[in-house]
């Protein structure tokens, strides 16, 4: 039973320190370990394994904060959700209709995001036709602002703080950590956000 936890933990610290794919390593290892540890009915230690492998085996860095995190939603299916909704906004609010605010909101929102931390995402920044005063950011790099909010704004400095703030949610995988918090609550595995 020994030599099983060193495999475990050495499996688990390679793809932790290194950032291998040892993903499926990881899985087959808490299984092994949950079935030769656990006493509970078949049916319910094998569940308890799967859950604890996926668990261990969905830890990515957060690029804004450098920590691990659970993450059970990759970056391409992160992309392919921000994609779907960014169809759904504009099939729902619309688009302002002038060319050159897009054109603008997307070159101050490019700029932007080329210094963060996920510079390599689809980026997209648009102006939403909506009175209301807001923004708000979609999962992929998605980030919107009302039509409403660019009328309260004084200055270019102020649109640039308002959305690199929506950067800031994409960047940290707000969205998606929420999402991943959710799924492991609806399985009684919740981790504290």
């Amino acid at each position: 039973m020994l030599v099983l936890f060193a495999a475990l933990l050495a499996a688990w610290l390679l793809g932790w320190v290194f950032h291998v794919g040892t993903g499926l390593i990881h899985l087959l290892l808490i299984v092994a370990a949950v079935f030769s540890v656990v006493r509970l009915p078949w049916r319910r230690r094998g569940a308890l394994a799967l859950l604890a492998g996926f668990a261990v085996s969905g830890c990515a860095t957060n690029p804004a904060t450098g920590r691990n995190q659970i993450m059970l939603v990759s970056e391409s299916q992160e992309i392919q959700m921000g994609q779907q909704y960014d169809r759904e906004v504009v099939a729902s609010i619309g688009l302002y209709p002038d060319s050159a605010w897009q054109r603008y909101l997307q070159q101050i929102g490019a700029r932007l995001a080329a210094t963060g931390e996920r510079p390599g995402l689809p980026w997209t920044f648009r102006v939403v036709d909506d009175p209301v005063v807001n923004a708000f950011a979609l999962p992929g790099g998605f980030i919107y602002v009302t039509r409403g909010l660019l009328a309260h704004l004084n200055s270019e400095a102020e649109l640039a703080s308002v959305v690199g703030h929506e950067i800031g949610h994409v960047t940290a995988r707000h969205t998606v950590s929420q999402m991943s918090n959710r799924q492991l609550a609806g399985l009684g595995l919740a981790l504290p956000a």
